[in-house]
């Protein structure tokens, strides 16, 4: 997903949770289990500094029996 509206890193990912959730149910009852990671780039301005950060998270395996919302 890309953020072409929010200012604020944190309501972007509170408004994008549901459709990621949504997208994850639909592709494990397809596949029955999958291996998943995010990865997150956002630009910090503060002033006149500029930082692009990135947050990677390892691969995680899902079943049907997986709880999402952990």
């Amino acid at each position: 997903m890309i953020n072409s509206e929010h200012i604020e890193s944190r309501q972007f990912l509170e408004d994008a949770r549901e459709i990621v959730l949504e997208r994850v149910r639909n592709i494990i009852q397809k596949h029955d289990n999958i291996k998943i990671n995010t990865a997150f780039n956002d630009k910090f301005i503060s002033s006149d500094k500029r930082a692009n950060k990135n947050v990677n998270t390892k691969n995680y395996e899902l079943f049907h029996s997986s709880n999402l919302e952990e």
